[in-house]
């Protein structure tokens, strides 16, 4: 019992924190400027006896779509040009307190606009936004992450608030689980409402959970493969979003290569996407491929 005990209190040291003779940050800084001359959409209306045709569905002389009722006929045509500089203004940061293992990183966005032209340039009601922001801690043969995460995956990128939790095993193996609030795809909003927002731009939050596991084998160079779990469901009804799964595998052979792809929709019941290719030298540097 005592080497049991002994051993359990030397794993846990192992795992803590401990100094390093390294820290310090350091940075990048981009700015992005642009000037555009575009046109606003202008909602115009004329009788509907000027409109040829009949029913709600008619086309202007010009070929205009328009919407008529008895009375008149709506349409959208092109405003007056406006001038519109925005500009971006990104920071990322790397920083290390000392801590062996530990590191934390930020990717931080300021928008800004030249001109009084805010309203038509999307994004510009977020002043200041935070795309990335996480706190990491790596051991040898686990690492513990935390924060705002972009996830990249055979599933595509996703990005999330909460944390991972990957483990290196001696089987060539590595594993992760990973879960948190699931954020707008390719954005860092937090999920709005499916019914409402299509008519009201302040619609009510509808956050959802995104969760999932990840592993990937690698026994030797020239075998890889990788199968990844993920599914998002609402927060407070339960209700699924998605529901996906994924796997690939890579073989080398003599400079030859065999690779294979696939996606499941588990919600749909449907393939998503099934491939498989072969690469092969043929002569004078030249490659052969063959894909399905």
């Amino acid at each position: 019992m005592t080497d049991r005990k002994l051993l359990v209190t030397l794993v846990l040291l192992a795992c803590l924190p401990a100094p390093g003779l390294s820290q310090g940050f350091n940075g990048r800084a981009r700015t992005y400027l642009s000037g555009l001359q575009i046109r606003e959409w202008v909602l115009d209306s004329v009788p509907a006896g000027w409109v040829g045709g009949s029913g709600a569905q008619r086309v202007l002389a010009d070929g205009t779509p328009a919407v008529c009722n008895p009375d008149f006929c709506t349409f959208y045509r092109s405003g007056h040009a406006l001038g519109v500089i925005p500009v971006l203004q990104d920071v990322e940061i790397n920083a290390w307190p000392g801590i062996t293992g530990l590191r934390a990183y930020a990717h931080l966005r300021l928008r800004e606009s030249i001109g009084e032209w805010r309203r038509i340039w999307p994004g510009m009601e977020e002043r200041f936004e935070a795309m990335s922001a996480w706190v990491e801690y790596t051991r040898s043969f686990y690492r513990l992450q935390a924060g705002r995460i972009w996830k990249t995956s055979a599933l595509g990128f996703y990005n999330y608030d909460g944390g991972t939790i990957s483990l290196r095993l001696p089987t060539h193996l590595d594993v992760a689980v990973f879960g948190g609030l699931s954020l707008v795809r390719g954005a860092v909003d937090l999920r709005p409402s499916g019914l409402l927002s299509p008519v009201e731009p302040l619609g009510p939050r509808e956050d959802a959970y995104l969760g999932g596991a990840e592993a990937r084998w690698r026994p030797f160079p020239a075998l890889s493969a990788s199968f990844i779990y993920q599914r998002e469901e609402a927060t407070h009804s339960g209700d699924l979003f998605s529901e996906r799964m994924g796997g690939s595998a890579r073989i080398l052979f003599r400079g030859a290569s065999l690779e294979v792809e696939g996606k499941y929709d588990l919600a749909r019941e449907e393939v998503n996407l099934a491939r498989a290719a072969v690469t092969s030298p043929v002569f004078l540097g030249l490659q052969a491929r063959a894909e399905a």
